[in-house]
């Protein structure tokens, strides 16, 4: 492999996409575009720096940012979704399921009895 240094910037600029702007639903065309690279070769580069997949890191991202937001607002479970990306409320809920063991209503409301009892 090339020096990894020359696609660091890429990839950082790629990862700061991905971090600013979780609801949106980026290629990964336009982030090879970012990075100036191939989608393949962005792929294996993100691979190696970040250890997961871009899919992979924006799925932990959005489950972090709707587990703080769960925790830290009253914004309705329906507007969490749409903030970390999801178009249809159903889907955000099945999802933070499925990656989390917990519906997203449970989930504020024993976050919240935590917060209660420290």
């Amino acid at each position: 492999m090339a020096s990894f240094s020359k696609y660091q910037k890429g990839l950082l600029a790629v990862k700061s996409k991905i971090d600013e702007n979780i609801a949106s639903h980026t290629t990964i065309k336009e982030l090879a575009l970012i990075a100036g690279v191939s989608e393949s070769k962005l792929k294996i580069l993100f691979q190696s720096e970040y250890g997961k997949s871009i899919y992979t890191y924006l799925k932990d991202k959005r489950i972090i940012e709707a587990k703080r937001l769960l925790a830290d607002t009253s914004i309705p479970l329906k507007d969490i979704a749409t903030i970390t990306g999801f178009q249809f409320y159903t889907n955000f809920v099945t999802f933070f399921t499925k990656h989390t063991n917990k519906a997203p209503l449970k989930y504020r409301k024993s976050a919240r009895k935590s917060i209660k009892n420290s």
